[in-house]
C-alpha cells in the first residue's frame, strides 16, 4: 500500500491512477485519511471490468455517507 498526500496526488494524478492497478493508494489530508484509489480487480477477483460494479453501488447511500464521514471527525 502507498500512502500519499493530496497535494501528492494533484501533481502526480496520472502516476497514481497507474500505480493504484497494482495496489492500493491512500490518500491523506492535513493527517487524515480523505480516500482510497484501489483497482477493481484488487477487491473483486471475478470482475472483469469496473462496469461489473455498478450494481454494487446501485443502492448507494450519499447523505448516509456523509453522515458517517462527519461522525468520524
Amino acid at each position: 500500500m502507498c500512502v500519499i498526500t493530496a497535494t501528492e496526488l494533484k501533481q502526480n494524478l496520472g502516476k497514481y491512477l497507474e500505480l493504484s492497478l497494482t495496489e492500493d493508494v491512500l490518500v491523506k489530508k492535513n493527517g487524515k485519511i480523505i480516500t482510497l484509489l484501489t483497482s477493481p480487480s484488487l477487491r473483486e477477483s471475478d470482475t472483469t471490468s469496473f462496469l461489473a460494479l455498478g450494481g454494487k453501488y446501485q443502492d448507494f447511500d450519499y447523505e448516509a455517507y456523509l453522515a458517517e464521514r462527519e461522525d468520524l471527525r
